[in-house]
This record gives C-alpha cells, structure tokens and sequence, in this order.
C-alpha cells in the first residue's frame, strides 16, 4: 500500500476498512505483507509505481497474491466489502499455476 498519512483518502481508508479488527487480523497474518510507503517528500520509486497503475497520486491501496501476480489497484476510496473481495481474489491459485492430471 502507498499513501501519505497526510493524505485525506488514506485517513478516511484507516478509519472506515483498514483499521477495521478483522482487516488488521488478515493484514497481520503470517501469509500477508503489509506495507506502506511514505511519499511526504518526491521519490522516483515511488512515483513508477504509482504509474503503473494509471495513478498520480496517493492514496493507492494495491493488493497481490496468486490470483493477482500483478496487483490489483482498489478504488482510492475503500469499502470493507472491496478489499475483502481484492483479497480473496488474490488469495486464489494463478491460473498460470493451474495444471491438470490426466493420468489414470
């Protein structure tokens, strides 16, 4: 995740899904990696990322995982049902990862 603590999105986020028990539960648990970038001052880094995923600006909540190798950008205004539903579709296997046994 990238936003600013200054950013108004990014508190509202906090406040309304984020820092909701069972969110911080499934953010904390041993299988997921939360991360948060801190964009007060201009970081090229931070900024490419940010592009490639059509965004400007904070706040950008991105969630990956086997379902979503490539990440999948939430809206800038989260629900508790949207990152639940980002979530286990992360959660699913890839389909590159999908193979089928047709031995007898």
């Amino acid at each position: 995740m990238i936003r600013s603590r200054k950013a108004e999105g990014g508190r509202l986020n906090d406040v309304t899904t984020l820092d909701r028990a069972e969110n911080r539960a499934r953010l904390s648990a041993p299988d997921a990696v939360a991360m948060r970038a801190d964009w007060t001052q201009a970081d090229p880094a931070i900024l490419a990322f940010l592009r490639r995923f059509g965004r400007f600006g904070i706040p950008l909540v991105a969630v990956y995982g086997p379902g979503l190798p490539r990440g999948e950008a939430l809206p800038k205004l989260l629900t508790p049902a949207t990152l639940r539903a980002a979530i286990e579709r992360a959660e699913r296997e890839s389909p590159d990862k999908i193979t089928t046994d047709f031995s007898p």
